[in-house]
Protein backbone atom coordinates (compact mmCIF):
# COMPACT_ATOMS: atom_id res chain seq x y z
CA UNK A 1 0.00 0.00 0.00
CA UNK A 2 1.42 3.39 -0.98
CA UNK A 3 2.19 5.92 1.72
CA UNK A 4 0.14 9.11 1.92
CA UNK A 5 2.01 11.63 -0.31
CA UNK A 6 1.28 14.40 2.20
CA UNK A 7 3.32 12.48 4.78
CA UNK A 8 6.10 11.35 2.44
CA UNK A 9 9.55 12.49 3.52
CA UNK A 10 13.13 11.73 2.74
CA UNK A 11 14.49 11.18 6.24
CA UNK A 12 18.22 11.31 5.56
CA UNK A 13 18.76 12.34 1.96
CA UNK A 14 21.94 12.33 -0.03
CA UNK A 15 21.79 15.18 -2.53
CA UNK A 16 23.99 15.80 -5.55
CA UNK A 17 24.26 19.33 -6.96
CA UNK A 18 26.76 21.32 -9.00
CA UNK A 19 28.86 24.25 -7.82
CA UNK A 20 26.72 27.35 -7.65
CA UNK A 21 23.60 25.48 -6.58
CA UNK A 22 21.41 26.72 -3.78
CA UNK A 23 19.72 24.19 -1.49
CA UNK A 24 16.59 25.24 0.36
CA UNK A 25 16.16 23.80 3.86
CA UNK A 26 12.90 23.72 5.81
CA UNK A 27 13.00 25.55 9.14
CA UNK A 28 10.51 25.25 11.99
CA UNK A 29 11.27 28.27 14.16
CA UNK A 30 8.44 27.42 16.57
CA UNK A 31 10.01 24.04 17.41
CA UNK A 32 13.55 25.36 16.98
CA UNK A 33 14.35 22.99 14.11
CA UNK A 34 16.86 24.17 11.54
CA UNK A 35 19.86 22.75 9.66
CA UNK A 36 23.22 22.70 11.42
CA UNK A 37 26.52 22.00 9.71
CA UNK A 38 28.34 19.07 11.30
CA UNK A 39 31.82 20.57 10.99
CA UNK A 40 33.50 17.58 12.65
CA UNK A 41 31.92 14.93 10.42
CA UNK A 42 34.55 12.72 8.82
CA UNK A 43 32.50 12.82 5.60
CA UNK A 44 33.06 16.56 5.08
CA UNK A 45 35.75 17.30 2.52
CA UNK A 46 35.87 21.11 2.52
CA UNK A 47 37.57 22.15 5.76
CA UNK A 48 37.26 25.82 4.72
CA UNK A 49 33.45 25.81 4.43
CA UNK A 50 32.13 29.12 5.76
CA UNK A 51 29.20 28.27 8.00
CA UNK A 52 28.60 31.87 9.11
CA UNK A 53 25.18 31.99 7.45
CA UNK A 54 24.12 28.89 9.37
CA UNK A 55 25.32 30.46 12.61
CA UNK A 56 23.19 33.48 11.69
CA UNK A 57 20.20 31.18 11.17
CA UNK A 58 20.66 29.66 14.65
CA UNK A 59 20.79 33.17 16.15
CA UNK A 60 17.64 34.23 14.31
CA UNK A 61 15.71 31.14 15.44
CA UNK A 62 16.92 31.60 19.04
CA UNK A 63 15.67 35.19 19.15
CA UNK A 64 12.26 34.12 17.85
CA UNK A 65 12.37 35.24 14.22
CA UNK A 66 9.70 33.48 12.18
CA UNK A 67 12.01 31.75 9.72
CA UNK A 68 10.37 29.10 7.50
CA UNK A 69 13.17 28.19 5.13
CA UNK A 70 16.86 28.80 4.63
CA UNK A 71 18.82 28.94 1.38
CA UNK A 72 22.42 27.74 1.39
CA UNK A 73 24.65 28.35 -1.63
CA UNK A 74 27.51 25.98 -2.43
CA UNK A 75 30.43 27.65 -4.19
CA UNK A 76 33.07 24.93 -3.81
CA UNK A 77 32.98 21.23 -4.66
CA UNK A 78 32.98 18.75 -1.82
CA UNK A 79 30.87 16.74 0.59
CA UNK A 80 28.90 18.65 3.24
CA UNK A 81 27.01 17.06 6.15
CA UNK A 82 24.07 18.74 7.87
CA UNK A 83 21.76 17.61 10.67
CA UNK A 84 18.48 18.62 12.24
CA UNK A 85 19.19 20.89 15.22
CA UNK A 86 16.85 18.84 17.43
CA UNK A 87 17.94 15.40 16.22
CA UNK A 88 21.54 15.12 15.07
CA UNK A 89 20.87 11.61 13.76
CA UNK A 90 18.72 13.10 10.96
CA UNK A 91 21.33 13.88 8.34
CA UNK A 92 21.43 15.51 4.94
CA UNK A 93 24.58 14.83 2.94
CA UNK A 94 25.19 17.17 0.03
CA UNK A 95 27.69 16.23 -2.67
CA UNK A 96 28.71 19.30 -4.65
CA UNK A 97 30.29 18.51 -8.01
CA UNK A 98 32.62 20.79 -9.96
CA UNK A 99 31.13 22.72 -12.87
CA UNK A 100 32.58 20.26 -15.38
CA UNK A 101 31.22 17.19 -13.54
CA UNK A 102 27.69 15.92 -13.74
CA UNK A 103 25.37 14.43 -11.17
CA UNK A 104 23.54 11.40 -12.46
CA UNK A 105 19.78 11.95 -12.59
CA UNK A 106 19.37 9.08 -10.17
CA UNK A 107 21.76 10.80 -7.72
CA UNK A 108 19.78 14.03 -7.35
CA UNK A 109 18.11 12.76 -4.16
CA UNK A 110 18.75 9.36 -2.64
Amino acid sequence: QAADPAEAKILSPVVCVNVGAVVLFDVDAVEGRYPVYLKDSILNTNQDFDRATLDELATRVARGDKVRSWAQAFEQPGIYVFADSKDLSKLTVIAVKAADEACLDSDAFI
